[in-house]
């Protein structure tokens, strides 16, 4: 029998009207698959969990990351925009994204940076099977490890003779005024840097605080950074802190003057007396070594300072690697040589007769003087071309009052020589703390080839 169109309809319309029925009668409810059906299904999906979790520190860059929901979810709804991984500058992480069930899962295709902040963005594009988008956007934040880790040295502190009446090559007046009178200071014990801060090192900083990497032009890796400011180093210090869960040393009300809270336990850079202690003291002796120490290198033994020292005379025109020399006594390398280094002080040649320890005040007693320098012109005797001060007990005060004033660089460089007519007191010796090319201080704001920085903490048990 032949059945027209017309009646074909009205079998096929009479058929779907009776399975209907026939669930309505069993209390079934009918398929949704990728139907909208709100009465049935009224809201979207929710995250009920994440790897890693919001807030986590120290994640594998190679992390596959995933968010779990309420219910499964419609990949078709899914993609590098609707899950989102970015960086700390807003830029995509790519990768392969996957659905499980109720998980999104995403592989990143190269690792990710260390350092770094993620995060991950979820847009309410992304739908269960009923179509119902998620009810509002989600997102959560990581942060990856951190790759080095400071090498730190404990040193216990103690009571030393600092500076040098007689340096050689330096006349008795001209000795006393760039590096004299040798005085008592006192240290608390610190931790500092076994090497100088690395090219890798500061890159990751970089790459971490999306601010440009300084050039490198003696090689990248284990040379040590150069081209870096006192502002810098001291960002670094607090970055680093954070990084590693300390507490900042560092903290400023205009970016220009910082203060220093010596009691917090997070990075900071020495201060120029903890740094002469390091670079001179050994533990075997119980004593700093002789004023006129290379830092490393025993005043009239057998071994060559270039055992110990990259300077201007063995150097490639350039830096080596931070562990290129023997260390000290205390196993500290290149403390002489290589690259000068910030200290957090104001040079000595700018305030006569100043000096720091490691609890941030002035080591000298209530009721004495201090000269701001004006000119090349005087001595210690007659200071003409030097303004006289009343003492100050607070460093910080100091700083504010009288900015800007030079910093110390401790340590000399590789492009330094062990003193002749150009550097008569060789900035690579121990107990220099001023010379006469002022090669030991500098503005806070400059960076040169030959300058680097060290880390320091006060220590803690």
């Amino acid at each position: 029998m032949r059945v027209s169109h017309e009646n074909r309809a009205r079998l096929i319309l009479a058929a779907w009207v009776l399975a209907v029925a026939a669930m309505i009668a069993c209390d079934m409810e009918p398929p949704r698959g990728n139907v909208y059906d709100p009465a049935n299904d009224p809201e979207g999906p929710r995250v009920v969990s994440t790897v890693p979790g919001s807030g986590d520190a120290g994640v594998p860059v190679s992390q596959v990351i995933s968010a779990s929901f309420s219910e499964a979810i419609n990949e078709l709804s899914v993609d590098h925009t609707s899950f989102a991984v970015v960086d700390r500058n807003g830029d995509y992480v790519y990768g392969k994204i996957t659905c499980d069930g109720a998980t999104i899962i995403f592989e990143p295709h190269v690792a990710m940076d260390s350092a770094q902040t993620y995060t991950v963005v979820i847009t309410t594009a992304v739908t269960d099977n009923a179509l119902n988008p998620m009810v509002s956007r989600y997102e959560w934040s990581f942060r990856t490890a951190h790759q080095f880790t400071p090498d730190m040295v404990p040193v216990a502190g103690g009571t030393y003779m600092r500076g040098n009446n007689d340096i050689a090559g330096i006349d008795t007046t001209a000795a006393e005024y760039l590096n004299g009178p040798a005085h008592e200071v006192v240290v608390s014990s610190f931790d500092i840097g076994r090497y100088e801060v690395t090219v890798e090192e500061y890159a990751e900083y970089c790459r971490s605080t999306g601010i440009p990497t300084p050039a490198a032009p003696f090689g990248g890796g284990k040379m040590p950074v150069v081209y870096v400011s006192w502002y810098d180093a001291v960002k670094y210090c607090n970055w680093l802190s954070d990084i590693m869960g300390y507490d900042q040393c560092y903290s400023t009300d205009d970016n220009i003057n910082y203060e220093c809270n010596f009691a917090a336990n997070g990075y900071r850079l020495p201060t120029a007396a903890e740094w002469e202690f390091a670079a001179r003291y050994n533990p075997a002796q119980g004593a700093v070594m002789s004023g006129e120490q290379f830092s490393g290198h025993v005043d009239g033994g057998s071994e060559s300072i270039d055992a110990y020292v990259v300077y201007r005379s063995n150097s490639r025109g350039g830096t080596e690697f931070v562990d290129d020399k023997a260390p000290n006594c205390l196993g500290l390398h290149h403390m002489s040589g290589n690259v000068r280094e910030w200290c957090w002080d104001f040079n000595e040649f700018w305030i006569w007769n100043y000096d720091i320890n490691s609890g941030g005040q002035l080591n000298e007693l209530e009721g004495k003087h201090y000269y701001i320098h004006c000119s090349d012109a005087g001595s210690v005797s007659n200071p003409a071309g030097y303004t006289r001060v009343s003492y100050s007990p607070m460093h910080n005060i100091l700083r504010k009052t009288y900015w800007p004033l030079a910093f110390s660089m401790r340590g000399g460089g590789w492009s330094d020589g062990l003193g002749d007519d150009y550097t008569p007191a060789s900035p690579l010796l121990t107990a220099v703390r001023s010379d006469s090319n002022h090669s030991t201080m500098d503005l806070p704001t400059r960076r040169r080839d030959n300058l680097g920085f060290r880390l320091c903490r006060t220590h803690v048990e």
